[in-house]
């Protein structure tokens, strides 16, 4: 059963650094890059995609394996008769977990999709019609809150485990996303006052994307990788093809960030380099000549064979403060909501000099 739970990590962990190019190349943030010809991008990037595209299709097939895989569990988790009653329950949890979040990236994607809950046969899976998105949320907010109820804390857990914690603020997650913001403000203000206190943020965010200090006191949940044996290539994706003098021999150049980003992020603003690097030395030439080329900057790690070991996050402090502000301003609650965006203001410029006030 341990195994069969690990199996559910290991389908969000094989998606999740190629979620950029569905996710966030669609966006205003990253545009395709003419360096790399991956089939599908060009559509994506375009906002012209077929139901055809590669890359559609492998982010709903293994969505869909990992609520498989889920559903596996859930379905057998009392068979085994030889494990404890809190063993037991956390690959309840976990598994419910899991789900939840999948079904989550689906219906924020897609709307309504199949909801599947079961093992299927092939000739059930041909004419299983999509559920309404409404019952689609309705599902993930019942496992999240039998996830809530079964899960252990973080600190009981091994890294890269789904926690009550992490349960908790995804489920406010959720309701922002619904904009039920009752919900929402009852949840994460749930999370601050039962765990705030296990978690605090990391002072210098350059911090947050370091090998050294991938698993800090700011992260709820991530997912992990091993450099060279088990690692993700979103490390080299955003890396100019050249390689990065002293840090990554070669890059996908894969997507590179619009200027209307990098117009947004102001010059004092200790994320930006983080964000974005302008100044290229590239690897090719020794790191002579730096040009001035923008290149997402955030994951990118020394690694071998191309293969990162930085843990990617799901969920952080910041997003959970951020989503418990949007909620309090939503409630008509403007002075908290601020007092909570300062707390993210106040890393990222280092001082109070940019806070916002009423």
């Amino acid at each position: 059963m341990e195994k069969a739970v690990l199996g559910i990590y290991a389908k969000v962990q094989s998606r999740k650094p190629n979620d950029y190019q569905l996710l966030e190349l669609s966006s205003d943030n990253l545009y395709g890059s003419t360096n790399t010809g991956f089939a599908g991008i060009p559509e994506i990037d375009a906002l012209a995609i077929s139901p055809t595209n590669p890359i559609l299709t492998a982010f709903w097939q293994e969505s869909y394996a990992g609520i498989f895989r889920a559903n596996a569990v859930i379905s057998n988790v009392d068979k085994p008769k030889d494990y404890t009653e809190s063993k037991k329950n956390q690959h309840l949890g976990e598994a419910k977990f899991m789900r939840a979040l999948f079904y989550f990236d689906l219906v924020r994607t897609f709307g309504a999709v199949p909801k599947v809950l079961t093992a299927l046969s092939i000739e059930e899976a041909r004419t299983y019609k999509r559920s309404a998105t409404e019952l689609i949320y309705d599902q993930i907010i019942q496992d999240l809150s039998d996830a809530i109820e079964n899960l252990p804390l973080k600190s009981a857990l091994s890294r890269n485990r789904a926690s009550k914690e992490a349960a908790l603020a995804l489920l406010g997650k959720v309701y922002v996303a619904k904009k039920d913001w009752a919900n929402a403000e009852t949840v994460l203000r749930q999370f601050f006052t039962s765990y705030g206190d296990n978690y605090m943020l990391v002072a210098d965010y350059n911090q947050l994307w370091s090998l050294e200090n991938e698993n800090n006191s700011e992260v709820l949940f991530s997912i992990g990788y091993t450099d060279g044996t088990n690692g993700q290539d979103l490390s080299t994706a955003f890396v100019p093809n050249g390689g990065i003098y002293n840090l990554v021999s070669r890059g996908a150049e894969v997507a590179l960030p619009s200027w209307s980003l990098h117009k947004k992020i102001q010059a004092d603003d200790k994320r930006l380099r983080k964000t974005i690097e302008s100044n290229y030395l590239s690897a090719a030439s020794g790191g002579q000549n730096a040009i001035y080329f923008p290149y997402a900057s955030k994951f990118i790690v020394k690694q071998t064979a191309l293969a990162a070991g930085l843990d990617l996050p799901v969920l952080r402090l910041a997003d959970v403060i951020l989503l418990y502000a949007e909620a309090l301003n939503e409630n008509s609650k403007l002075s908290d909501a601020i007092t909570q965006l300062n707390k993210i203001r106040q890393r990222a410029f280092g001082s109070q000099s940019h806070n916002y006030s009423i």
